[in-house]
């Protein structure tokens, strides 16, 4: 009996020692596995890979923000390839470039034959705008072993970097009713020193016709610093039917150089010159930096700062100095058909030697821009202005200028395509509304336009 005790005790105490064994084996299975860097989930809570596959459907399904929460919920000890190659897709497809970028290069400097990961660097170098690093990235996929397809779609993007670089531009040629030439008012009684006064009959708002046209063309290319620079040439015409003093052509140029990341910066330096009636009146530079970017694939915003010097080269020569400015948009895109805008500026003109022409202006504007019928595109932009003016002329007896005026612009426009060519006919039709403190500063304008756009 007491035998038969003992070996009872000595079975249960040999049970023990193996569960024990077994319990420590574990532990320790699982504390080697952590450190070879995969996660593991809590009770409850899915598994990394079940992540990951979550993951890779929503990318599939454009949920960019969603993906790129649970992978940044995933908490790892060490890299792990597949999580970062997930997570430029989400950075991508959130339009956060530079991550994006960031976690394919964290990918090349650990394994640099990676074709599919470097392919995915230079789509995104790409987007930045970063057209010669995205080039290099391309190259190099090319001369590896790829499948025929990939290599046909680096060759498309190839194609599409070439043509971002030629040159290029826009024309356009029109003929246009201007109900007042001289942005004068219709009636002829004011105040003047305090006194009525009859005005001329040049005086009053006098109507005519005009032949108008523009042209610019330009080109990016490579520069020592900046992501790309380009160059710009314009130029304008506008000439009346009878109504020659109100004759002007115009000529520019400018340069300088882009940098691209999530933000895009523009830099350009510019000079130009204009006539008035046949001869020359004015020269000026300017420098205007810009940065855009976009928030979402439906939100972009934009800001620019202005800084330009007129000269004045008419008999005259009151109107030098300078025109200072900031101004801001806000694009939301519904769809392909339908888009909203709102804009703001502000610009100090101090382009007179007479402070009473000098004056502080701002704007406010919004725009609808839609798709009617097959193909018609329509924009309809309302803006309201207010002018305070410096000083007072004497004409006006101590009373300072300050004036509202109110616009609409209205386009209406289609392409249509002759053999491999592209017309654009546009019907524009502008309406500006002056309302001043000073009778004589008012007026009314409708300006209406066809002109036939083409690229090149």
């Amino acid at each position: 009996m007491l035998r038969s005790s003992n070996e009872r005790k000595l079975r249960i105490m040999k049970n023990r020692l193996i569960f024990a064994f077994v319990r420590i084996f574990t532990f320790a299975l699982v504390v080697g596995t952590l450190g070879t860097g995969v996660v593991w989930a809590e009770p409850g809570k899915k598994t990394v890979s079940e992540i990951k596959i979550e993951v890779t459907d929503l990318l599939r399904e454009g949920k960019y923000e969603k993906a790129c929460e649970l992978l940044d919920d995933m908490k790892q000890e060490e890299f792990d390839p597949q999580s970062t190659f997930l997570q430029g897709q989400c950075r991508f497809g959130m339009l956060d470039y530079s991550a994006a970028a960031f976690q394919y290069q964290l990918m090349l400097e650990r394994n640099t034959n990676l074709p599919r990961v470097r392919t995915e660097l230079a789509r995104t170098l790409q987007a930045m705008g970063k057209n010669k690093s995205a080039l290099s990235e391309y190259e190099r996929v090319l001369s590896s072993d790829i499948p025929p397809i990939v290599r046909r779609n680096i060759q498309a993007q190839l194609k599409a970097i070439d043509e971002h670089r030629r040159w290029g531009g826009v024309f356009s040629l029109g003929y246009m009713y201007d109900s007042n030439v001289n942005a004068a008012p219709a009636d002829p009684n004011i105040q003047a020193f305090g006194l009525p006064f009859v005005l001329d009959g040049d005086s009053t708002e006098k109507s005519d016709s005009a032949f108008l046209g523009s042209i610019s063309f330009g080109k990016y290319f490579d520069g020592l610093f900046g992501d790309e620079w380009r160059y710009d040439v314009y130029g304008s015409f506008l000439k009346y039917a009878s109504k020659n003093d109100f004759d002007s052509y115009s000529v520019g140029l400018s340069m300088g150089p882009n940098f691209y990341s999530n933000v895009q910066l523009y830099t350009p330096f510019g000079i130009s010159t204009a006539w008035e009636d046949g001869h020359r009146a004015t020269q000026s530079a300017s420098f205007s930096p810009s940065l855009s970017r976009a928030f979402s694939r439906q939100l972009r915003a934009s800001g620019q700062l202005s800084f330009q010097y007129y000269d004045d080269l008419r008999p005259s020569d009151e109107s030098n100095g300078w025109s200072k400015g900031i101004n801001g948009n806000l694009q939301y895109t519904f769809n392909s058909n339908n888009m909203f805008e709102i804009g703001l500026s502000v610009l100090n003109n101090d382009v007179n030697e007479l402070a009473y022409n000098r004056f502080v202006s701002r704007t406010v504007s919004v725009g609808w821009h839609t798709v009617i019928g097959s193909g018609t595109r329509v924009s309809i932009q309302p803006s309201y202005t207010s002018l305070d003016y410096d000083s007072d002329d004497p004409v006006d007896m101590g009373i300072v200028r300050d004036d509202k005026r109110y616009g609409m612009n209205i386009n209406i426009y289609r392409d249509i395509f002759v053999g491999a060519s592209t017309f654009t006919p546009v019907l524009s039709i502008n309406w500006t509304k002056n309302e001043s403190n000073i009778d004589r500063r008012d007026y009314e304008r409708k300006q209406i336009s066809l002109q036939i756009r083409t690229q090149f």
